[in-house]
């Protein structure tokens, strides 16, 4: 995976739109200006559609605009979601990791320190340890919840672009355009075995839900077959006629299905490498992920779309439209219920499955332009005819020339971050104003 492989996106504007605050009390969510807000509410620190006053049994319509939305300062490189559910984590060509609460997708923290683009990331079984691959040819750790950082797995010799954990949680396995993939015991991170075989970079990685077996793909158009955990090789898949990117077993064992240059989606059959291709992507297919049922693929794409398929047969079910630039990550949550993407728009997407309706993007105001206050989130209610505009999670920085509100009542400003809030802000100390509250809370133009 190279740089040059991704192109920059152009940014969109908007005009200005007054933006209301909103908090949870008790049960009920309520609105800081009741007698005038009657439309709905969005949920933490996403936009998100659907969640206006459902509570209260209101049919509400309600409009996603992720124009002018960012999530990281450059392109979106990689996503996990912690075994939990709870967390979803990116990483960036812009060098750093955020961490965002789920379901809300509220930002709870930056963690910086790698000194080029994150490429891949991995979260240990107990949800304790992230793992990062870089273009810096490192695998970093962090501890979790806190994000601080621990010591780095040093090995590579080029830019390390995937990482996976085995099922049992006690290997790593990384792999990287210096040809070679890596098994590290965890937790201590020792290495165990090198393993050559690719003649060109290796860019993905795929454990069988047993953790007896993997898989890698590469710039050599092949997939390789190795037996785990002594990493011997076992076999080497021939098919796709470009690069592959991307590659991902389903949870009963049966279905291996990996992405390429090509254009192209192919299945296989893991015990023999026979495979047959789906296609319906106009460009290079660069991430998919199978649902926990293994029912569904979801892919992404540089044509700038998602595309649903359903396993084993590898039938189209749906084109989602939203990106405007390359597609490079996609998630699926543990439940099944939520699809997430990140791209070369810079953005963060998420969808409903099955059907794959567009529930809007996390935003990182600080990664926004100046005039991200003019973002748009419509909620409309159907009983008023009001039509209302929110933006930006708790936590966030607050711009100038605008206030706080917690539960109708002003909050507490301070020039950092606070240290231990709910859902806080990036600790690392910036120029930024910042809400302390103890309940959800949104800014409002003056």
């Amino acid at each position: 995976m190279t740089d040059n492989k991704r192109k920059p996106t152009q940014r969109s504007q908007e005009e200005d739109p007054e933006v209301f605050a909103i908090s949870r009390d008790g049960s009920k969510w309520k609105l800081s200006r009741r007698d005038l807000l009657k439309a709905g509410a969005a949920l933490g620190g996403a936009i998100v559609a659907g969640h206006a006053l459902a509570e209260e049994g209101k049919k509400v319509e309600s409009e996603a605009s992720c124009d002018n939305v960012f999530a990281h300062e450059s392109a979106v490189w990689a996503l996990a979601i912690s075994p939990d559910g709870k967390s979803l984590f990116s990483g960036g060509r812009d060098k750093t990791i955020k961490i965002w609460s789920l379901p809300e997708g509220a930002l709870v923290n930056t963690l910086k320190g790698h000194p080029n683009g994150v490429l891949s990331l991995a979260v240990s079984k107990d949800g304790k340890t992230l793992y990062s691959g870089s273009g810096d040819k490192t695998i970093r750790r962090w501890s979790l919840p806190d994000g601080a950082a621990l010591k780095s797995l040093d090995g590579h010799s080029d830019w390390v672009n995937c990482v996976a954990i085995s099922p049992d949680g006690k290997i790593l396995v990384s792999c990287s355009d210096d040809k070679t993939v890596r098994l590290w015991s965890l937790p201590d991170g020792a290495l165990l075995k090198t393993l050559e075989g690719h003649t060109d970079n290796v860019n993905c990685i795929a454990i069988s839900p047993d953790g007896k077996t993997l898989y890698t793909g590469g710039a050599d158009k092949t997939i390789r077959k190795w037996s785990l955990p002594d990493g011997a090789p076992l076999n080497t898949f021939q098919g796709h006629d470009g690069t592959v990117y991307c590659c991902a077993v389903s949870p009963d064992g049966k279905t291996l299905a990996s992405v390429s240059s090509d254009k192209s989606i192919r299945l296989w059959l893991p015990e023999d490498g026979s495979s047959k291709a789906v296609e319906g992507h106009t460009g290079t297919v660069s991430c998919l992920a199978v649902s926990p049922d293994g029912k569904t693929l979801a892919s992404g794409s540089y044509d700038n779309t998602l595309r649903l398929w359903s396993l084993p047969d590898g039938a189209a079910l749906k084109t989602l439209n939203g990106h405007t630039n390359n597609v490079n990550c996609v998630a699926i949550s543990p439940d099944g219920s939520t699809l997430y993407s990140g791209g070369w728009d810079k953005t963060i997407r998420r969808w409903s499955l099955p059907d794959g309706k567009p529930l809007g993007c996390l935003i990182d105001i600080a990664a926004s332009p100046s005039d991200a206050k003019g973002i748009q989130y419509k909620v409309t209610d159907t009983v008023t005819g009001q039509t209302v505009t929110y933006t930006l999670p708790c936590g966030s920085p607050i711009p100038a020339g605008a206030v706080c509100v917690c539960n109708c009542i002003p909050g507490t400003l301070s020039s950092s971050a606070p240290s231990t809030p709910a859902r806080s802000a990036p600790r690392t100390p910036t120029t930024y104003t910042y809400c302390t509250c103890n309940q959800v809370h949104y800014w409002h133009p003056n």
